[in-house]
């Protein structure tokens, strides 16, 4: 999930709780540095001891003012969170088919491997697991059909052609029309 980058900003305390979710929900852990080295964060804890560190024994515990996270963690971390909240408001509050984020390009075509739930998902690992693998995605459309839920990573194309070829490439049946708000088949 974590992309690297020299850029780094102090860990506050409400980077923290959003890590501690993160790590709950899906069970993976972040990157922080500490002395311009980067070390994975396996848990965090509330309070003054901010992190314990799976791969350093000698380092754990380290308070939030010795501790940076990498800046383009917390921004994907922050994107996962909203993603994650987005597609549960969607799916539990109100129920409803649709898209979160806003594509690019006029045709959106999903991506191969999406998830399918035989019916209203709850917390899962599985929902925390697909956003986290789905970050990179453009957007992600939520829709129900005979009593399922499903959930796909999207891509957008301004061209017919391109977006046709994509969903073949990913074995999808079907091209959502952003401009026309409708659904044709490939």
């Amino acid at each position: 999930m974590t992309k690297r980058t020299s850029t780094t900003a102090k860990v506050t305390k409400a980077t923290a709780l959003l890590i501690q979710r993160y790590i709950r929900a899906t069970g993976q852990g972040v990157i922080v540095r500490v002395g311009g080295k980067e070390y994975g964060v396996g848990f965090v804890f509330d309070g003054g001891r901010c992190f314990e560190f799976q791969d350093n024994d000698d380092r754990p515990g380290m308070t939030a003012a010795k501790c940076t996270i990498l800046k383009t963690t917390i921004e994907t971390l922050q994107l996962w969170e909203s993603r994650l909240e987005a597609i549960r408001d969607m799916i539990l509050v109100e129920p409803k088919d649709g898209t979160v984020g806003e594509p690019s390009g006029r045709y959106v075509v999903s991506r191969s491997g999406g998830l399918v739930f035989n019916d209203t998902p709850l917390a899962t690992p599985d929902l925390s697991l697909f956003v986290d693998a789905t970050l990179d995605a453009e957007t992600v459309g939520v829709w129900r059909d005979g009593g399922k839920v499903y959930l796909d990573a999207n891509a957008s194309f301004d061209d017919l052609d391109t977006a046709e070829r994509f969903g073949r490439e990913n074995e999808q049946l079907a091209i959502f029309d952003s401009r026309h708000n409708k659904v044709f088949n490939i």
